[in-house]
């Protein structure tokens, strides 16, 4: 209810008030008193009234002295009390507001009826509700001051977001999602995988899969990491994504110059991908009596293309007074082996090609010890710090080199130890006290 309705009802209760009697309470006693006073309102609360309406008015007044009602002081406690209790009161009860009671309308009662008020009570300055009507305007100016700034942002994006849209040659922002294209990418005779993350066992998972469904946004440039991932079973491995199912080899990939992007096919229409794979061939590497990194891993798997050309892998170690001088194709490894030369024109020839099965074992010769002395240089062995957590590196002052019997001892067996502050590496020779290296 606002604060003008109210205060044109306590000045019609004003105008009944010389007739009504009044309940005073003071000092636990309840007097009632004949009021033939006059009560005379402040200024504020004066309005103009209509002839008919004061007509009306003078024949229910009684004339009286015109001295003001003064609440004693044990009456204006209890009517400080008495507000007090009616802000307790429950919603659907009496309404109090700023300590008046306010009989609220029948909500199904248009008309209503008026509200009764202490009349006392409403002797307060008409300025107070001005200034409260002020403030009260002055918040719902800077309100919409706000939702002006707000709506002029958003139109302001609105603007420039269309903008951009026309750039792009959308004509109808209102036109929806893009348009969209389905790739269906095919395992063709192998296998496929996509990998993803559980979230109620916290841990990641993958998915064999023989066919899957993907959409893009049509136009759009397809790199092969969006695709999914192979798996090489059964001697294949995979060589690439065609539309040609019987196709040997993969989609080529090609550049973008202006998105900066490789990819292997445009999402221009609903396509099938095929899985393109190629048999292998396993190539096996026998220690022959020796190890490979550690001393349990004595045999070594190599999977390549078939046609792919074979290479000899780095040698075997052993903790034998042996060197390993090359690799055979038979098992006694007495039949060394090349894997490629140099044509007279200066090209390398591959001696083996993988297909099938192939095996090759590690041959072994005795050998002597070559000690290399660091003299003021030093060498640095990697060595395992349980408190670090890491390998650190322990300096020493010599290290021995195995050396095939009878052999020839070339500069690269033998490792180059750090040089001293000050000082050059010359070369090695069998006299410490040399000053020149060997020829």
């Amino acid at each position: 209810m606002s604060k003008r309705r109210l205060l044109a009802m306590a000045m019609t209760a004003v105008m009944a008030f010389t007739s009504m009697p009044v309940n005073v309470f003071a000092d636990e006693l309840l007097l009632t008193e004949d009021i033939s006073e006059e009560i005379s309102l402040e200024e504020p609360l004066q309005e103009e009234v209509p002839e008919e309406t004061a007509a009306e008015n003078s024949a229910d007044e009684v004339v009286g002295d015109t001295d003001e009602v003064v609440l004693s002081e044990d009456e204006s406690v209890f009517e400080d009390q008495l507000s007090e209790e009616a802000t307790e009161k429950d919603e659907d009860a009496d309404v109090f507001v700023d300590g008046l009671l306010v009989i609220e309308e029948d909500e199904d009662d248009e008309a209503g009826e008026p509200a009764e008020a202490n009349p006392v009570d409403l002797l307060s300055d008409e300025a107070s509700f001005e200034e409260d009507a002020s403030v009260d305007s002055e918040e719902e100016d800077a309100q919409a001051e706000e939702l002006l700034i707000e709506y002029q942002e958003e139109n302001r994006q609105a603007a420039e977001e269309l903008q951009n849209l026309q750039e792009d040659g959308v004509d109808d922002p209102d036109e929806g999602e893009p348009e969209t294209v389905t790739i269906t990418v095919h395992a063709n005779g192998g296998s496929l995988f996509v990998w993803g993350w559980n979230s109620e066992t916290s841990e990641q998972f993958e998915e064999d899969i023989e066919d899957r469904q993907l959409t893009f946004e049509k136009g759009s440039f397809i790199p092969g990491w969006q695709l999914p991932e192979h798996r090489d079973i059964n001697g294949k491995q995979f060589k690439g994504w065609n539309t040609d199912p019987d196709a040997t080899e993969g989609l080529q990939e090609e550049y973008d110059e202006e998105s900066g992007i490789s990819y292997i096919v445009i999402a221009d229409e609903n396509k099938d991908l095929y899985a393109i794979w190629e048999d292998t061939a396993t190539i096996t590497w026998d220690a022959n009596g020796g190890y490979f990194w550690s001393p349990d891993n004595f045999v070594y798997e190599e999977t390549l293309v078939e046609g792919y050309p074979v290479s000899a892998i780095e040698g075997p170690s052993t903790d034998e007074e042996k060197v390993f001088v090359g690799w055979s194709d038979t098992e006694d490894g007495t039949t060394p082996v090349s894997f490629g030369y140099y044509d007279d024109e200066g090209e390398y020839i591959y001696t083996y090609h993988a297909a099938g099965e192939m095996h090759f074992y590690a041959i072994w010769a005795d050998a002597v010890t070559i000690t290399v002395h660091a003299t003021e240089g030093s060498y640095y062995d990697a060595e395992w710090d349980p408190e670090l957590g890491e390998d650190v590196q322990i300096p020493v002052s010599e290290r021995q080199v195995k050396i095939e019997e009878g052999g020839i001892i070339y500069d690269w067996q033998l490792s180059e130890p750090e040089t001293p502050e000050g000082k050059r590496f010359k070369g090695w020779n069998t006299d410490e006290n040399a000053t020149e290296g060997l020829p």
